[in-house]
């Protein structure tokens, strides 16, 4: 898919409303996921890995306005490729790391009380 949110079986190739995809994204992290979470999240991943702020505009579609470049030929689909190829690579490498038996889980809640 040309998308970084395909959507599947529908006539439109992208997701155009998250709700039902952040409602089981909800019931899983057992908190509320709000609609724009998974894009944040993929622009705060993006930054992480070094791809260039005018590149993770163009990931996040937010290229326009009075900037004819990038309204009109920034859209290198192989530079795109490559910068959500190294996002991806970077969740399978933390999933990796979160998998390791040398993690150790933390308690959903901590506990309030002060030990003394």
């Amino acid at each position: 898919s040309d998308y970084v949110f395909p959507s599947i079986g529908r006539k439109c190739p992208h997701i155009r409303n998250a709700a039902s995809t952040c409602d089981v994204l909800t019931k899983i992290a057992g908190q509320y996921v709000h609609p724009h979470a998974p894009r944040r999240t993929h622009d705060d991943i993006a930054l992480e890995v070094g791809i260039s702020d005018d590149t993770r505009r163009m990931m996040l579609n937010h290229v326009g306005g009075a900037d004819v470049h990038a309204r009109h030929y920034s859209n290198n689909r192989s530079v795109l490729a490559t910068a959500v190829q190294k996002v991806a690579d970077w969740i399978i490498e933390q999933a990796a790391i979160a998998a390791s038996p040398k993690v150790v889980q933390f308690p959903a809640k901590i506990s309030s009380k002060i030990h003394s």
